[in-house]
């Protein structure tokens, strides 16, 4: 790779007036020695920067939409022509502006232009336009798991990656065989543009077909939208790869979900720390405001402390190469050698510093019908990934979705400098958000719904009952105490439901249960919350399905529930020492379902529980019994085995009661007085029979032996 000077951050910059100047020597000599100069200026936007960030905060937005990225637009665009009719003179021409960046580029012929340029208090820096060459030194889609993704479904439908690259042959069959970008309709390159010359090929360096056809391969219905700013140069410049930037936020203002630009380049330099006085701050800062990552190569220098420009910018996503497999001993043109080497071994072609923010496959990576290695092979692996995980979830935010990624990343240790990155993990990155209970996701408010998907849940070793296989987590705060009730109406599969009080996976006290009715969203639970209590609740999919998945709450703060009890015996003649069942009746006249309904008594002296029913307690005399919940119009029977153990009546009485008030507390006892009578004992005496009865007997019995014909 040739080398080429770093403008951007290794210079110290000099203050001259207005504005601040770099390389200011180096671009001061080629101006006295007659050679034009084309410079990147940046002008005020603080005032507009402002007003953005507050239309964002005002209108609750993730990040800025079309509509604020129009006034920018309108705003930047107004300040640069305000600019311009300052500096107007000889010396100085607009080489090329900017729509959606407080930037342009001009051109210089002479000092006193520079002067000029640099005195105006509209002016912030001024600065060289850079070069940068190609990061690329001389597919393992499965080991960050993109292959598992695609066949889940995600594979970045609606999301487009943007490059800045030397182009790409877009008739290739990783592109779809396109006879033109969107044509035919399963081409994958939905924009080409030539920016640099006028040169006809499609990429006369084959850097930016290998490193688009890494990005479709990791996101097979992503677009791609490729500028060439390279043409038939093996360079480029900081004013043609900023305007790819200025593209991307266009095309995201009119629609476009562009989910991340793609520089697989740099400019060579080394930078220890961070460079926020970079020329590319600005771009990646928009960039970011309109809901775009900067994704770029840290750069193939081999340094075990430094990154190159523009992977030194503050909220770029810099990407460090990791061996693919073991490709036996490779030597590279750093000069550098790796004498073995195995998957996710750091190829010691591949900086890394402490700012680096994540590693990826880059050493040797076959795409776009031909085998290269750097980072830069490494970088749209990332592009891709930000591709689907943004069609995934469309609301996250650039940090969000980088979040995602460089938490669930496989923790990578650099031996050069013993500093552990995470490598690139797609598969268990596309897992849900709220997939583990320490994950969960908050709902908040009295009733509310949603939407998600469990495709690719998991489920955790020490999860309570019940159990499916794909589960998802939230948690919710009571806001007053009433009647919740949750529901899974409306998802695609048979799901399970879980209400538990606790704190960790492990250790969570059941609140409410429903393993569903067999049917797509059949699970249902109502249990009455308590105000400032926090609920966890679990949505999985019955024997492990997964689809789509619905859920619902609404707490109902005046709940109530009329209930009722009636009491009758069967049999009606009991005995003493015989069993016979007091059956209780309840019923409920609404308005609400009563959860929580409880029937409870104390047995008389002499009156004992022969057999204990299911849900019912009895220590001692008391006796309670849970019986769930009795829905509206609804009732439920209960009958209890009791036994006297002497003749006698005897008064039994129970209670009914829910989580629910009672606005008619009258009938929610009822008592039923139960007569026992006496057994006969066997062996008690026999009083005589009287002599009528003797002789009354005996004429009876006489009778009946003549009828026989007995003589």
């Amino acid at each position: 790779m040739c080398a080429v000077l770093c403008v951007a951050c290794t210079a110290l910059p000099l203050r001259v007036l207005g504005a601040t100047l770099y390389g200011e020597a180096q671009l001061r000599a080629a101006l006295a020695r007659g050679t034009a100069q084309e410079v990147l200026v940046s002008f005020e936007h603080s005032a507009t920067h402002q007003w953005a960030q507050s239309e964002v905060r005002r209108r609750g937005l993730p990040q800025e939409d079309a509509v604020i990225l129009q006034e920018k637009s309108r705003r930047f665009g107004r300040s640069r022509d305000k600019l311009l009719a300052q500096v107007a003179g000889t010396g100085l021409a607009e080489a090329r502006r900017y729509q959606h960046l407080p930037m342009v580029l001009l051109r210089l012929d002479a000092e006193p232009a520079l002067d000029r340029l640099a005195a105006n208090p509209l002016v912030i820096s001024i600065r060289i336009d850079g070069r940068l060459s190609p990061v690329l030194d001389s597919f393992s889609a499965n080991l960050v798991g993109a292959g598992v993704s695609a066949a889940l479904g995600f594979t970045g439908a609606g999301s487009t990656v943007v490059f800045a690259d030397t182009g790409v042959n877009y008739t290739l069959a990783d592109f779809g065989f396109c006879t033109a970008p969107g044509l035919p309709a399963g081409c994958k390159v939905s924009l080409y543009q030539n920016i640099a010359d006028h040169s006809a090929s499609l990429d006369s360096a084959g850097h930016g077909t290998n490193v688009a056809g890494v990005a479709a391969a990791e996101a097979p219905d992503a677009k791609i939208a490729m500028y060439n700013v390279f043409g038939a140069s093996s360079q480029t410049s900081d004013s043609l790869v900023i305007a790819v930037t200025d593209q991307a936020i266009l095309l995201r203002r009119q629609g476009t979900r562009v989910s991340a630009v793609n520089l697989s380049l740099g400019d060579g330099s080394i930078n220890t720390v961070q460079c926020p006085s970079s020329t590319y701050s600005t771009p990646v800062a928009q960039a970011l405001a309109a809901g775009i990552s900067t994704v770029v190569a840290a750069g193939n220098q081999g340094k075990s402390n430094a990154l190159s420009n523009p992977a030194c910018v503050p909220g770029v996503v810099s990407v460090g190469a990791v061996y693919s497999t073991n490709w036996g001993g490779r030597a590279w043109a750093v000069p550098c050698t790796d004498t073995t080497t195995f998957a996710d071994k750091v190829a010691c072609f591949s900086n890394s510093a402490n700012y680096l923010t994540l590693l990826a496959p880059g050493a040797l990576i076959t795409a776009g019908g031909m085998t290269q290695s750097g980072t830069s092979q490494a970088t749209p692996f990332v592009s891709g990934a930000l591709a689907v995980l943004s069609a995934q979830s469309p609301g996250l935010s650039p940090a969000g979705l980088l979040a995602e990624l460089t938490s669930t990343g496989v923790p990578v240790t650099d031996p050069r400098n013993g500093l552990i990155f995470p490598r690139l993990n797609l598969g268990q990155a596309l897992r849900p958000a709220n997939d583990l209970f320490v994950n969960r996701l908050a709902l908040s408010g009295l009733s509310g719904a949603l939407t998600t998907s469990n495709v690719n849940a998991s489920l955790e070793s020490a999860e309570p009952l019940p159990v499916g296989g794909a589960s998802l987590w939230w948690k919710w705060v009571a806001p007053a105490g009433g009647q919740l009730s949750l529901t899974t109406q409306g998802s695609t599969v048979p799901t399970l439901l879980g209400v538990y009080l606790g704190a960790a996976v492990a250790a969570l006290t059941p609140v409410a249960q429903s393993a569903g009715d067999g049917s797509a969203g059949g699970a249902g639970v109502l249990f009455e919350a308590t105000s400032g209590a926090e609920y966890q609740i679990k949505v999985d999919g019955a024997g492990g399905a997964t689809g789509s998945l619905s859920l619902a709450w609404r707490l109902n703060t005046t709940a109530a529930a009329d209930l009722g009890v009636t009491l009758d015996v069967s049999p009606t003649n009991a005995v003493a020492g015989g069993v016979f069942n007091l059956n209780a009746t309840l019923s409920n006249a609404g308005p609400q379902a009563a959860t929580g309904v409880l029937v409870s008594g104390t047995l008389p002296m002499g009156v004992s529980l022969k057999a204990t029913p299911a849900g019912c307690q009895f220590v001692g005399a008391a006796l309670s019994c849970a019986l769930g919940t009795v829905g509206v119009g609804s009732s439920a029977k209960l009958a209890l085995p009791l036994a006297a153990a002497s003749a006698g009546t005897f008064t039994l009485k129970l209670t009914v009661s829910s989580d629910l008030p009672d606005p008619h507390p009258a009938d929610n006892a009822a008592s039923l007085p139960v007569a026992v009578a006496g057994t006969l004992d066997a062996n008690a005496d026999v009083p005589a029979i009287p002599a009528w009865g003797a002789a009354l007997l005996a004429a009876c019995l006489a009778l009946s032996l003549s009828r026989r014909g007995v003589e």
